[in-house]
């Protein structure tokens, strides 16, 4: 048996009560919004029995299930979870996970040490399934008002969203997550103080939508959503921090708090408008309180972008370029750890060679250049280029490497891209028609 409704299909696994497939019934894709192989609703929960021993994983004591509705009941020993699912009267899918303490003594769970997962199939395969297979998922946790916009990496009306309905989701973690798979995505629950018989309940709807538009006419049906909204969420001195939000019941009490200092506000056409000039950089949260709930709007002033990008250049310079006679690496920009104080590199970790997107900070030189005169900048930038052309670029053929030494067991296509786009700088530089020349080159020697 499978819960479903006009427009959703549920597939449990009956062995622990999970989910491994959520459809939508008029899809002619049939797009599974589970990744494969992963568990939705998995509740991890780390307990011990006693400090340093092992953990008491979480185990499926019972799964039941009808056309409309399943109910799974866990336990490790120390606490039970529930969770129902259950179609409202709306046809949206509702999830329910309620934990129990039935014991005696109080139990606190930190945030962080229990996660219910929810792999959304964000995941990059190839360009024709994704189109119609495979998701992006936009997550935002703000404690009470928590939401997933999931939508289809294609063009589509068929789009699968989630809104948080009880209790708070302060973070989300990713486990398992790979160059081209996002991995599973798992809520972290917030931390927890139970008294013995004490539940405590999270609860989320799952619903599908249209556009962005029919994403928060339907969101904002739920009393704990705001859908906040900001042009830019990183501001520079002298700007203003601005946004806007709307609450179902508009009637309700609204409190701002930044940096500990109520923050007035505005009502224009029925949203709520905060206006805010921020007296010194770093991170700004605002604290918004709405009825018995809490959620919170964040920002962070920068100095200015001139300010950011003279540092960012001269950092290069000074910490990023490796200077040794004899040496393979001489003139490079490497990857540099900023807890060690030292250059990273290895040949054989390709993300860790002196190669690939190291070139783009080369090409971040070559632009700061064509605005602002530097003569050490352009030193080592020659310097940068000497190395380029003895070690992974051959000017006669147009070749272009994937490691020093000029080695062709490690050839890329993302690489020729990097030079040719560096090479077109160069001219806008230099004026120099020979960049251009390379360019053709570049052209002429990328496998077709």
């Amino acid at each position: 048996m499978k819960m479903k409704n006009g427009v959703f299909l549920i597939t449990h696994d009956p062995d622990n009560g999970t989910i491994r497939s959520i459809v939508n019934r008029q899809d002619k894709n049939g797009m599974n919004w589970c990744a494969d192989g992963l568990e939705w609703g998995r509740i991890r929960l780390d307990n011990y029995t006693e400090a340093m021993a092992e953990k008491i994983e979480m185990r499926p004591i019972s799964f039941e299930e009808s056309d409309n509705c399943s109910k799974a009941v866990y336990s490790n020993g120390l606490l039970k979870v529930m969770a129902e699912r259950f179609f409202d009267e709306t046809g949206c899918l509702n999830e329910r996970y309620t934990v129990h303490n039935p014991g005696t003594m109080d139990v606190f769970v930190e945030h962080g040490e229990m996660s219910i997962a929810v792999p959304f199939n964000d995941i990059y395969t190839d360009a024709g399934e994704c189109l119609t297979n495979h998701c992006h998922a936009h997550i935002w946790c703000g404690h009470h008002s928590a939401f997933v916009r999931a939508c289809k990496m294609g063009k589509s009306d068929i789009n699968l969203g989630l809104v948080l309905v009880r209790g708070a989701i302060d973070s989300y973690s990713v486990n398992g997550c790979q160059s081209n798979h996002r991995g599973e995505i798992v809520f972290d629950i917030e931390h927890l103080e139970l008294l013995g018989k004490e539940n405590y309940v999270l609860e989320w709807k799952l619903f599908w939508y249209r556009n962005e538009q029919d994403f928060e006419e339907i969101a904002h049906r739920t009393e704990s959503y705001i859908g906040i909204e900001a042009e830019n969420q990183t501001v520079f001195p002298e700007d203003n921090i601005s946004f806007t939000f709307t609450l179902l019941h508009m009637t309700e009490k609204v409190r701002i708090v930044c940096r500990g200092k109520e923050i007035p506000y505005t009502l224009q056409n029925g949203r709520v408008q905060v206006i805010w000039y921020p007296r010194c950089t770093g991170e700004h949260r605002f604290l918004i309180f709405y009825g018995d709930r809490i959620t919170y709007a964040d920002f962070i002033v920068k100095e200015r972008f001139t300010q950011i990008l003279e540092k960012r250049v001269r950092f290069i310079r000074e910490k990023q370029q490796y200077s040794r006679a004899g040496s393979h690496l001489d003139g490079s920009y490497l990857i540099y750890d900023n807890t060690e104080k030292n250059c990273i590199f290895d040949a054989q970790v390709l993300d860790h060679n002196a190669c690939r997107e190291r070139v783009g900070m080369a090409l971040l030189i070559v632009k700061y250049l064509q605005k602002y005169q530097d003569d050490a900048l352009m030193d080592s930038l020659k310097h940068y280029i000497t190395f380029m052309k003895r070690e992974f670029f051959e000017e006669e053929t147009g070749e272009v490497f994937g490691n020093v030494g000029k080695d062709r067991g490690q050839i890329r296509l993302y690489n020729a891209p990097w030079l040719i786009t560096l090479f077109t700088e160069l001219y806008s530089l230099t004026k120099d028609k020979n960049y251009l020349i390379t360019v053709s080159s570049v052209f002429e020697n990328v496998p077709k």
